[in-house]
């Protein structure tokens, strides 16, 4: 079934609904925005910090879905040649 928000998204392709979809809809989208809005974070340290938050996530598979979701909509990205990656909110 297609939302509202869905529908709104179809007619006007406004990457700003997809985000907005994202944060209503998706566990942890919000703490992981604040963190990567305090310093960048590699995969392994975004995954510590959601297991501290009761996660229990055993792979950063969860995690890479969100974050590639983010890097998509354009509010993430990751650090040019940081090994390992280093993943960064966009400052507007």
């Amino acid at each position: 079934m297609l939302t509202d928000l869905g529908r709104e998204y179809l007619a006007s392709r406004e990457t700003s609904l997809v985000v907005t979809a994202i944060r209503r809809t998706f566990w942890g989208i919000e703490e992981m925005l604040a963190w990567l809005e305090e310093q960048p974070l590699t995969m392994d340290q975004l995954h510590t910090r959601f297991n501290t938050l009761g996660a229990g996530w055993e792979k950063t598979t969860q995690i890479r879905y969100r974050l590639n979701w983010l890097l998509a909509a354009g509010l993430v990205v990751q650090e040019p040649d940081s090994r390992p990656a280093r993943y960064t909110l966009v400052r507007s």
